[in-house]
């Protein structure tokens, strides 16, 4: 199953890096300018039916400078919202030390004085940096040590104004995750530097070229949860995205009983589910919920009365809860 983003007006691009279409915006009209000659590998990609395989060597990469950017693409010049979330799935052939950059996502021109947001490899780590206030002011981190030869899925999420700043690292070689969260010293600056994937805006030019692979990079103008930003790392979205959570109203107890455990949770349950732009909505199960468990070994856990409780009894017989 491949995600669907058609439905999400909240996703304004998404690169596939397909054969045939390597430049194509498959969700906007984002079409990217490429350097050099970059190379399609379809044995080895993560999404679709192939990704695209750059050399640093060769100067290869893609941007697309901001004036031609869709309206309502993330911080895009004069965007006053400053919310982004970019997710993007990415194999390294080699990894930079010291005061080597290779860039797998930005939109920023270091020596123009335009810096907002860049993602790169570089000392031997993972970087973003996040630009605020005048000139080159920047907070940056080091968060993660990438190994040469695996493949990452990396969701990056940022509020610029309320200076959050929230990366989920999936490595699907090792099956590991790490999870990694901000706040930067300053609201973030918005400029009209190009947006660009494999390399770093350079003015007339670009550098910091990335060495790898890059396949599925998806941009969001909003604030992505967890739930959908792993949807997205199994190839399972589909707008909208349900979450439902509930709450218990009441007292959960256990009674011995022989041979067995019996647990009794009596109470009031109400679920809701997390529609995107909707919020919260009250959606069923407004009632008592009885739930029966049998384990061993025998455990008498005694109940604890919550608000809104109620305990009666009847003579000879155990107490138990009202809901009220």
């Amino acid at each position: 199953m491949a995600n669907d983003f058609s439905l999400d007006p909240r996703c304004k691009a998404l690169w596939r890096f397909e054969a045939g279409a390597l430049t194509a915006d498959s969700k906007g009209t984002n079409t990217l300018s490429q350097d050099g000659s970059p190379a399609i590998d379809t044995v080895d990609y993560k999404e679709g039916a192939a990704c695209v395989d750059l050399e640093k060597d060769s100067s290869q990469g893609f941007y697309i400078p901001d004036v031609s950017l869709d309206t309502g693409f993330p911080l895009k010049s004069g965007d006053s919202t400053k919310k982004i979330s970019v997710c993007c799935r990415f194999k390294p052939e080699s990894i930079p030390g010291y005061n080597v950059y290779n860039t797998i996502w930005a939109k920023q021109y270091w020596s123009g004085s335009k810096v907002s947001v860049l993602f790169q490899l570089t000392n031997n780590k993972m970087r973003f940096m996040w630009g605020y206030g005048i000139g080159t002011q920047n907070s940056y981190y080091d968060f993660y040590t990438p190994i040469a030869g695996h493949w990452y899925f990396v969701a990056i999420v940022i509020d610029g104004i309320a200076r959050t700043l929230n990366i989920e690292v999936w490595d699907d070689t090792a099956g590991t995750h790490n999870s990694f969260n901000y706040t930067p010293s300053g609201e973030l600056r918005v400029h009209d530097a190009a947006w660009t994937i494999g390399t770093e805006d350079n003015g007339a030019s670009r550098g910091s070229y990335f060495d790898g692979k890059i396949d599925e990079v998806v941009v969001f103008n909003d604030l992505l949860g967890i739930i959908e930003i792993e949807a997205i790392r199994n190839g399972s979205y589909l707008y909208p995205i349900s979450e439902i959570r509930g709450h218990t109203l009441g007292v959960t107890s256990a009674y011995e009983l022989a041979p067995a455990v019996q647990a009794h949770a009596l109470g009031a349950l109400v679920a809701y589910s997390l529609v995107p732009d909707t919020g919260w909505i009250d959606v069923h199960a407004v009632g008592v919920l009885v739930a029966y468990a049998e384990r061993l070994p025998l455990k008498r856990v005694f109940p604890v009365p919550e608000p809104r409780t109620r305990w009666q009894s009847q003579a000879g017989k155990r107490k138990f809860p009202a809901v009220i």
